[in-house]
């Protein structure tokens, strides 16, 4: 019997990430010139039941999504190259590439990823199972405390027992439960423009720090005049 050494499959998934529109018309580039050969190449982006052909579109589709499919096709059944985004993963498929190609593109991909990675994201995606299971034993351990306090409420003491016991449980359950809803996420404006979120909230800030410090400052004026002429 013959002793062989079986060569590892080229890799096809990719970490999950945050990435933007200038990541997205990387990554296009890329799988355009991963099928350079062939004489014409048909570029498609899908978000759902929306098709459109240029990176610049896809804002008019949405403003983010967890669910993009860019392929790079050619007619006459030649070769084509695909990136799918799903909240399960993100996987690259290749038709009629030979496998250093394939090689060859994963490597070219895959710095994208690296330097959008979302590294919490990451970690637990990581360890897919046993963050499910830790998730699965945190419901159990909620719901039974639930059942316990509803069934022996002599039990309680302190009601606010009752409360932080449960509450201390549902931050993991919303931490992990938010960490496995969706494995990567595409924001479809460039990375060198802020958020419109953060941009608001860098505008309101100093207002509502000038208006809390008049507040206390108030407050405490009003208590030192207090004491002093109705003591």
């Amino acid at each position: 019997m013959t002793i062989r050494t079986e060569e590892a499959s080229v890799p096809d998934e990719f970490q999950p990430a945050r990435l933007f529109l200038d990541d997205i018309e990387e990554i296009a580039r890329i799988l355009v010139d991963a099928i350079q050969l062939a004489k014409v190449q048909i570029l498609t982006f899908r978000i759902k039941d929306r098709v459109c052909d240029e990176v610049q579109e896809l804002p008019k589709i949405a403003k983010k999504t967890s669910k993009l499919w860019i392929k790079v096709d050619s007619p006459n059944f030649g070769p084509n190259v695909s990136l799918s985004f799903n909240d399960n993963g993100s996987l690259l498929s290749c038709y009629g590439l030979k496998e250093a190609e394939e090689l060859k593109l994963f490597q070219k991909l895959a710095p994208i990823f690296e330097r959008r990675k979302l590294r919490l994201r990451t970690f637990v995606w990581s360890h897919y199972w046993n963050s499910v299971a830790a998730l699965f034993g945190a419901c159990v351990a909620v719901l039974g405390l639930l059942v316990i306090f509803i069934l022996k409420p002599d039990l309680i003491r302190h009601p606010m027992r009752a409360i932080v016991g449960p509450l201390l449980l549902l931050l993991p359950i919303i931490a992990l439960g938010s960490t496995l809803s969706y494995h990567s996420i595409i924001v479809m404006r460039p990375s060198s423009e802020p958020s419109p979120l953060r941009q608001e909230l860098l505008h309101k800030f100093p207002l509502v720090a000038i208006s809390s410090a008049l507040t206390f400052l108030l407050t405490l004026l009003g208590l030192y005049l207090k004491h002093k002429y109705w003591p």
